[in-house]
């Protein structure tokens, strides 16, 4: 999962795994046309990168707390309690819903995990997780929300363009990074 600023990162943290275990369907982890930034749980536990935007039923996790403690924090001496809801929604609105009646979407760090998230849902359903990733980033690693990519722009042509050019309308596309372009250069004051 990595710790680059591409790295999956678990929505209740914003951090990559503490643990670094993972279930991902290596046939499906495509980061198709670069649009698959959200992942999803299938019905063998293996997880999906998928767009964002598409629809699924989801996963939230409350933290039981042992001890004489209250506050929820996952740690290793909580247990998460994984919670299987029934409704369509993006991921950004899943995210939304569990954060607002739980916890967050489901996080995942072993296969014990695995195995009990797989338990709360339908067998043959797939669900959101709440796993994501920021593929874009400035240069200098900073983040953005901002967007302005060409209708056509972002293909990810053999999951292999990582780098951003700009049309004179200022739209972007996606392209190899070893294709020569001219480039701006920021000025320091």
């Amino acid at each position: 999962m990595g710790n680059e600023s591409n790295s999956w990162r678990w929505s209740a943290t914003g951090q990559t795994s503490r643990t670094g275990y993972e279930s991902w369907n290596r046939y499906y982890l495509d980061y198709w046309k670069g649009k698959e930034t959200c992942a999803t749980i299938g019905g063998r536990g293996q997880w999906n990168d998928d767009i964002c935007g598409f629809s699924y039923s989801f996963l939230c996790f409350n933290v039981k707390t042992f001890g004489l403690n209250n506050s929820v924090s996952v740690t290793d001496q909580n247990k998460k309690n994984y919670i299987y809801i029934n409704q369509a929604m993006s991921w950004s609105s899943a995210q939304q819903y569990c954060r607002t009646n739980y916890k967050d979407l489901a996080m995942i760090e072993n296969q014990e995990e695995n195995m009990e998230a797989q338990k709360a849902k339908p067998s043959s359903s797939t669900v959101w997780i709440g796993l994501y990733r920021e593929p874009w980033t400035w240069s200098d690693g900073t983040l953005s929300s901002f967007r302005n990519w060409y209708p056509t722009g972002l293909n990810n042509v053999n999951e292999s363009q990582h780098c951003v050019t700009e049309n004179p309308q200022h739209q972007w596309a996606d392209e190899f990074c070893d294709v020569p372009w001219v480039f701006f250069k920021k000025q320091n004051n």
